[in-house]
């Protein structure tokens, strides 16, 4: 799965210049390395499309369009990832394998991981933080952790845009699940 993913992901990651929102985040990172803070409330969207580049801008000085894309298309896999491990975790290791197979191929999700854009943050901050909370429901093995961490990475998927709040209802009921089956067990103890 994750080599198909990175089959169709990362050749030609370079392939051509910045265009439309990507230079235009290009050009906002610059403006943070250069001191201009404000840039990032400029922005309409959440402030991990620029910071990322900047970041890696600031460590090597230079910017190209493979390297500003890769830390987005590393999402992009590492999100295929987290959806297995939520299909395999919740309904079947079958179900895990197709939901990573299916995004590893679809065109809309190759294609975002392949530009400087939020999508694959999103993606795998939303589906690591409803892997967590599922982890909490079929275990209630360090709750406070588990729940900390949901709501870190949905607060990270958050800054990357508002489109993460699509993953609150599925939390909302996951962590209720949750909630009734450890009233179940311990009104059995």
């Amino acid at each position: 799965m994750l080599l198909l993913g990175a089959g169709v992901r990362l050749p030609g990651l370079g392939y051509a210049e910045f265009h439309g929102d990507e230079a235009r985040a290009v050009l906002r990172a610059s403006a943070v390395i250069q001191g201009e803070e404000d840039v990032l409330f400029l922005h309409r969207k959440g402030p991990v499309e620029i910071l990322a580049p900047a970041a890696l801008f600031a460590l090597t000085g230079q910017l190209d369009e493979a390297n500003a894309r890769l830390p987005f298309t590393l999402a992009g896999l590492a999100g295929l990832f987290a959806v297995w491990s939520i299909g395999w975790r919740l309904l079947s290791p079958a179900a895990g394998w197709l939901a990573a197979l299916l995004l590893a191929v679809t065109g809309y999700y190759v294609a975002f991981s392949r530009f400087l854009q939020y999508q694959s943050v999103v993606i795998l901050t939303t589906a690591a933080a409803l892997l967590a909370v599922a982890a909490l429901f079929q275990e209630r093995r360090a709750p406070t952790r588990r729940l900390l961490l949901a709501a870190l990475l949905l607060a990270t998927g958050l800054l990357a845009h508002y489109d993460a709040l699509a993953a609150a209802p599925p939390l909302a009921v996951l962590l209720i699940a949750a909630y009734i089956r450890w009233r179940a067990v311990a009104s059995l103890s």
